[in-house]
C-alpha cells in the first residue's frame, strides 16, 4: 500500500469515479481531497467535460483540471494554456464522412468551451446542463479550432475507426453511447506527464482513478512509470485489466477510502 511519501500526486476522473451517479462529489471525498491538499498530495482532475461543466465544482481549489480528454489543460504556477485542436482538415473530413452515411445526423465540437452544434439538437438530456449547444453551420463547424468532435449514439463506429483511427484519437464511453474525436498528441496521460514535469515530480509516484476507455491511456501511463492505476468498481473490465487494484464503486466512495489509506487515516 503507498504511502503519502511515497504517491506524492493523485489524478482523479470525474464522471463514474469521483462523481457520485447522481453527479455530486460526497462530504467524504471533499474531506480526503482537502487532507490530501494539506499533506502536499499534489492533485489533478481530468475528465471529458468541458471547463464549464467542472466550474460548478470548485476542484480549481485543489489542482490543475484537464479537460476534453487532455486536449485543454492550463500548466499550474503559470497562465500557459495548452490547447489540442483538430486540423480544420481533418475536421471537414470527419463531418464529410459522418454525413455521407447518415444526413442530418446530429454533429457536435467542443470550441475553447463553447458547444456548437449542427443537426437536430435533440440529445441535450443526456449531457445535462452544460449551457447547452449553439447552433451552427456545418461550415461553421469544418472551420472552428475543436478541441473535441463527439456524437451520440453514432452507429458506425467501427468503419470510423477503420478510416481515421490513425490520424485522431477516438474514444467510445459511457456503453458505447458518447463517441469522442480528439487530435493525436491530446490525451490524459500527455497532459498528466507535463504536470510532472512542471512540478518536478516523477510519474512514478503518482496514483491515478477512473472508471471508462477514456481513462485507459492514463492507465498504462501511470501503471508502467511505476505509479499506481486504481479501477473503481463500476469500472469496464477493460479498464480493471489495466489496473494495479480495484476500489470501491463510485456510489461507495472509493475514491476517498483509497485517499484514506494513503493518509493512513
Amino acid at each position: 500500500m503507498e504511502t503519502a511519501e511515497r504517491s506524492q500526486a493523485a489524478v482523479f476522473d470525474l464522471d463514474g469515479s469521483l462523481l457520485s451517479s447522481d453527479k455530486n462529489i460526497s462530504p467524504r471525498s471533499h474531506a480526503a481531497l482537502s487532507a490530501c491538499r494539506d499533506r502536499g498530495v499534489r492533485l489533478a482532475f481530468a475528465t471529458a467535460r468541458p471547463p464549464r461543466a467542472v466550474a460548478e465544482y470548485g476542484l480549481d481549489a485543489y489542482g490543475p483540471l484537464i479537460c476534453y480528454n487532455g486536449a485543454r489543460y492550463l500548466l499550474p504556477g503559470s497562465a500557459i494554456l495548452r490547447r489540442h485542436c483538430l486540423s480544420r482538415q481533418l475536421l471537414t473530413e470527419l463531418c464529410a464522412f459522418i454525413r455521407a452515411r447518415l444526413p442530418g445526423f446530429l454533429i457536435n465540437v467542443e470550441v475553447d468551451d463553447l458547444w456548437l452544434a449542427c443537426g437536430d439538437i435533440e440529445a441535450h438530456d443526456f449531457f445535462g446542463d452544460w449551457l447547452g449547444p449553439r447552433s451552427a453551420s456545418l461550415g461553421e463547424l469544418c472551420a472552428a479550432e475543436a478541441e473535441k468532435l463527439f456524437l451520440l449514439d453514432f452507429p458506425e463506429l467501427d468503419a470510423l475507426r477503420a478510416a481515421f483511427d490513425s490520424r485522431c484519437v477516438i474514444h467510445a464511453t459511457d456503453s458505447g453511447r458518447l463517441l469522442q474525436i480528439s487530435a493525436c498528441g491530446a490525451g490524459k496521460e500527455a497532459a498528466v506527464a507535463e504536470l510532472c514535469r512542471a512540478w518536478g515530480i516523477p510519474p512514478s509516484v503518482l496514483i491515478c482513478f477512473g472508471d471508462d476507455a477514456n481513462d485507459a491511456g492514463l492507465f498504462r501511463f501511470v501503471r508502467d512509470s511505476g505509479g499506481a492505476a486504481i479501477a473503481m468498481d463500476n469500472a469496464i473490465p477493460e479498464l480493471k485489466a489495466l489496473a494495479s487494484r480495484i476500489t470501491a464503486s463510485n456510489d461507495q466512495d472509493g475514491v476517498a477510502l483509497e485517499l484514506e489509506k494513503l493518509l493512513g487515516s
